[in-house]
């Protein structure tokens, strides 16, 4: 099925439900290649430096870490229904144990701008350049939040600019139908 182009405010208003439960699949890529999958229930999409952005969440423990601070790129995807074991494997999961992509049955396809490529099966894109990242310290947060990193694994923010969005023509009736939470 060919893809529109979306408005990326206008798409991540509509996915942002989805963040929460099942959750989104960002995709990074090591340097010979090799896609790895991960689960993301964070992040932000705006204007920032007069460019739409993404800004994605991740711990540096986590194996996609390197691979975005390494590749510089990264491509968001949107789940549609039907994928939630998909998204709960790619969760629980490390890329650096197992080939996601193979054991959660997804397909990566050549993305349009970045070299980390898109999910197949998945109904709505984002694809991104990082421009920014920003290392989070125990300084730079409030105390409440402190209490969330008791390992102090804190995260980086990876602020992509966002370089294509797009979707299904009917992406909208695709995604999972919860509420989001609160």
């Amino acid at each position: 099925m060919r893809k529109k182009n979306v408005d990326p405010y206008e798409l991540f208003s509509a996915v942002s439900r989805v963040f929460d439960d099942p959750g989104l699949l960002l995709v990074s890529v090591d340097s010979a290649g090799k896609p790895n999958v991960m689960a993301i229930g964070w992040g932000a999409v705006g204007p920032i430096w007069n460019m739409p952005t993404f800004t994605a969440i991740v711990r540096p423990s986590r194996y996609t870490h390197g691979l975005i601070k390494k590749t510089m790129n990264f491509t968001v995807n949107v789940p549609g229904r039907g994928l939630d074991r998909a998204v709960s494997l790619c969760g629980t999961k490390s890329g650096r144990d197992v080939d996601k992509f193979a054991k959660a049955h997804l397909t990566p396809v050549k993305a349009r701008s970045t070299k980390s490529p898109i999910i197949k099966e998945c109904v709505a894109h984002f694809e991104c350049a990082v421009v920014c990242q920003l290392d989070m310290t125990r300084k730079s947060i409030e105390a409440r939040i402190k209490r969330n990193y008791k390992s102090r694994n804190y995260h980086t923010l990876f602020i992509g600019r966002i370089l294509h969005a797009y979707a299904d023509p009917n992406y909208k009736s695709k995604l999972p139908r919860r509420p989001l939470r609160r």
